[in-house]
C-alpha cells in the first residue's frame, strides 16, 4: 500500500493557472486521506477511469469550491469530503455511485448537489449540518434515507419525497428550518424517532403510508404545523410526537388507535377532533394537557385509563362522560370551564387532584362503587355545590374539598367524621 501512495503522489500535479488539482488518466482509486487538509486546490479534474474516492481522500479541504465527479465512479468512501468548508456545487455524472457515511458532513457552503440517477440510499450524516444546501430532486430510486443525514440543513427544500423510499432514520431532516410540506410516500414501511423534529416553517403532512406507529418526538417543536392527515390504519402514537405544535389546529384521529402515548400533544393550543377513536385503550401522562380548543369528549367503551395530567389545563373542555376507565391524578385539573362530568359506574378512586381548581364545576355524581377520594381531589372547585357521598366510601385523604367554599355544611358532616377516624 505505502509503495502504490508514493507512485501515485508522483505523478498527480497541480496547475497553478487553473488552481486545480489534476488526477492523472488511468487513475482507478484515490487512496486513505490522500489529499486531506490541503488548501491549495479550488477544483479538482477527475479521469474517467476512477471508480472509488477513499475515507478521507479530501477531507478538510478548505479552498475547494467545485465537483463535477467522473461517470464510472462506483464509490466515495466514508468522510471524503468531510469539513470542505467552501464547497458549493456537486455533480454526479454517474448512474449508480455509491455515497457513503459523512461524505459531504459539514460542507458548510454547499448548495447544490445533482445526485446519481439510480441512488438507491442516502447514508447516515452525509450532508449533516450543510446548512446553505438548497432545493434538490430526489431520484425515485432512493429507499432508505439515514440517520441524521440531512440534520441542520436549514435551507434545504424538495417537491416531494421519492415514491421508492421505505425507510426514514432517526433525525434525518431535524431542523430543515425551510421545510413547508411534506406527504409520507406510500410504500414507506418505517420512519424512526425526530425524523422531522424542529422544522420550525413545516405546515403540513399527509401520510400516504399504512405506517402503523408515529414515532416518538417525529414532530416535537414544529410550531407551525397546522395539517396532518393521519394513516387510517395507524396503532399508536409514541411520546412526544406532537409536543409543542402549537398551530397544530383540527385533526381527524384513526379508529384503529389504541394508544395515545405521554405528552403526543401537549401545548397544542389550537386542537381540536370530533371524537377520540373507537379503538382507543390507553390515554397516556399529559396527552393532551394544555390542549385549549377541546370542548367536549366522550370516551370509548373499551378505554382502559386515562393517564396523569392527560388533559389538565385544558381551558375550554367544558363536558366529559366515562364508561369504564381508571382516571389517574391531576387528570382534569385547572379545567376552569368543565361543569359537566359523568364518571364510570365501576370507578374505585378518585385519585389525588383529579379534578383541583376545576372552578366551574357545579354539581357532580359519585358512584356508589368509589371507596376512596385522593389527596386535594376537588380542592379549590370554588363553585361546586352539590355532591353525593357513597356509602362504600371510607376513605378521603387530606384536602380533598379544601376551598370548596359553595358546598354547604351538610355535604361535609360524612367527609369530617372519615377525616377524624384518619388522624
Amino acid at each position: 500500500m505505502l509503495l502504490n501512495f508514493i507512485i501515485f503522489i508522483k505523478i498527480a500535479y497541480y496547475s497553478s493557472e487553473a488552481d486545480t488539482l489534476i488526477i492523472p488518466d488511468g487513475t482507478i482509486q484515490i487512496n486513505y486521506s490522500q489529499f486531506a487538509n490541503r488548501g491549495d486546490f479550488i477544483a479538482i479534474t477527475f479521469p474517467k477511469s476512477l471508480k472509488s474516492i477513499g475515507d478521507y481522500s479530501f477531507y478538510n479541504c478548505t479552498s475547494l469550491q467545485s465537483l463535477d465527479l467522473p461517470p464510472n465512479l462506483e464509490i466515495i468512501s466514508e468522510h471524503s469530503f468531510e469539513f470542505c468548508t467552501n464547497l458549493k456545487v456537486v455533480t454526479f455524472r454517474s448512474t449508480h455511485t455509491t455515497i457513503s457515511e459523512y461524505s459531504f458532513y459539514k460542507c458548510t457552503n454547499l448548495e447544490t448537489i445533482t445526485f446519481p440517477s439510480s441512488i438507491s440510499e442516502i447514508k447516515n450524516y452525509t450532508f449533516f449540518n450543510c446548512i446553505n444546501l438548497g432545493h434538490i430532486t430526489f431520484p425515485n430510486t432512493i429507499s432508505q434515507i439515514g440517520a441524521e443525514a440531512f440534520f441542520d440543513c436549514s435551507k434545504l427544500t424538495f417537491d416531494s419525497l421519492p415514491a421508492s423510499l421505505l425507510v426514514i432514520e432517526s433525525c434525518a431532516f431535524q431542523s430543515c428550518n425551510s421545510i413547508e410540506s411534506i406527504e409520507i410516500p406510500e410504500k414507506l414501511i418505517n420512519i424512526s424517532d425526530q425524523s422531522f423534529a424542529y422544522c420550525k416553517k413545516l405546515k403540513r403532512v399527509i401520510f400516504k403510508s399504512r405506517k402503523f406507529e408515529i414515532p416518538n418526538h417525529l414532530f416535537i417543536y414544529c410550531k407551525h404545523l397546522e395539517t396532518i392527515q393521519l394513516s387510517s390504519s395507524l396503532k399508536a402514537i409514541d411520546i412526544y410526537a406532537f409536543y409543542e405544535c402549537v398551530d397544530l389546529g383540527k385533526i381527524s384521529l384513526p379508529d384503529t388507535i389504541q394508544k395515545i402515548q405521554s405528552y403526543a400533544f401537549y401545548n397544542c393550543h389550537k386542537l381540536t377532533f370530533d371524537s377520540l377513536p373507537t379503538d382507543l385503550k390507553f390515554i397516556h401522562e399529559g396527552s393532551f394537557c394544555n390542549c385549549n380548543k377541546i370542548t367536549n369528549l366522550t370516551f370509548p367503551t373499551c378505554l382502559v385509563s386515562v393517564g396523569k395530567y392527560c388533559f389538565a389545563n385544558c381551558a375550554l373542555l367544558e363536558r366529559i362522560e366515562f364508561l369504564y376507565t381508571t382516571i389517574e391524578h391531576n387528570a382534569f385539573s385547572m379545567c376552569h370551564k368543565l361543569f359537566e362530568v359523568k364518571l364510570p359506574s365501576n370507578l374505585k378512586v378518585i385519585n389525588e387532584f383529579t379534578f383541583k381548581e376545576d372552578i366551574s364545576l357545579k354539581s357532580i355524581y359519585i358512584p356508589e362503587s368509589v371507596y376512596q377520594i385522593g389527596q386535594g381531589a376537588f380542592r379549590d372547585c370554588i363553585n361546586l355545590i352539590d355532591i353525593n357521598l357513597p356509602k362504600g366510601l371510607n376513605k378521603t385523604e387530606k384536602y380533598a374539598f379544601t376551598n370548596c367554599s359553595s358546598l354547604e355544611k351538610s355535604d361535609f358532616q360524612r367527609v369530617w367524621s372519615l377525616l377524624k377516624n384518619m388522624h
